[in-house]
């Protein structure tokens, strides 16, 4: 059995709720067990101890896409449109991604996933994209859902760098992604490459220095696409070395 490791988003619950909320979108799950993937869902209010446990049990990592990182984690000021998540889960992700990376253990990370792993190793974040790019469409419409992602409408090209691992996985130096994200990677981290990126210069795929090992962020969301019963997409090449990196692991 292939476990991972995946952390849960969190949802804002009405104020002064005692409970919190947690959850992992549908298209996710779908997608790890379409390539033999077992996820193993960790929540940031878990003891260290617990998640030592499961993390020994887990022979990767996969960071799902959610709100804003904080901005204090790389060092800046709040940005007044970020919608900031949970500190705990903030904590738990950037433990686990430093933690995968020292271990060598697989790691995928996807949206707000891509961005914690690049502040995991020290970059930083373009807070705003709106602030520093226009023409390209990053972010669902206004008053949009999740649910806009499905939609070949909605999305940009990226370009795939020649010589990258990315390039040679896709096989074509250009594709079309969906895209929902107002931030994006901005100082690369230590030991990250930057594959892909939009034609406005806007960095789409991550990946790392060492050839051998697999560790990648992908900036749009690749698990909604693909997931009828005789849908393949182009991105799907991640899901599948993800699942051979975790076997050989």
């Amino acid at each position: 059995m292939l476990k991972i490791a995946v952390p849960l988003a969190s949802m804002r619950t009405p104020e002064g709720a005692r409970i919190a909320v947690e959850f992992s979108r549908e298209t996710y799950p779908i997608k790890m067990v379409a390539f033999g993937l077992t996820p193993i869902f960790l929540s940031a209010h878990l003891s260290k101890k617990a998640v030592d446990e499961l993390y020994a049990e887990c022979r990767g990592v996969l960071l799902m896409g959610g709100g804003d990182v904080d901005p204090a984690r790389y060092g800046v000021q709040n940005h007044p449109k970020n919608r900031l998540e949970s500190p705990l889960r903030d904590e738990l992700e950037l433990t686990l991604a430093q933690r995968a990376l020292a271990d060598k253990k697989p790691l995928l990370g996807i949206c707000r996933g891509a961005q914690v792993l690049n502040v995991a190793v020290g970059g930083t974040l373009i807070q705003h994209l709106p602030d520093v790019v226009s023409g390209e469409k990053h972010g669902v419409t206004e008053g949009g859902t999740y649910d806009e992602l499905l939609s070949p409408a909605n999305g940009h090209d990226i370009i795939l760098k020649a010589g990258t691992r990315a390039r040679q996985m896709i096989g074509k130096d250009k594709i079309h992604v969906n895209s929902a994200h107002h931030q994006a990677v901005d100082k690369l981290g230590r030991g990250l490459l930057a594959a892909g990126t939009s034609p406005a210069g806007v960095i789409e795929v991550l990946e790392h220095e060492d050839a051998n090992y697999f560790c990648f962020g992908l900036q749009s969301h690749p698990e909604c696409c693909g997931i009828g019963e005789n849908d393949v997409h182009e991105l799907d090449v991640f899901f599948g070395g993800f699942a051979r990196a975790v076997q050989r692991s």
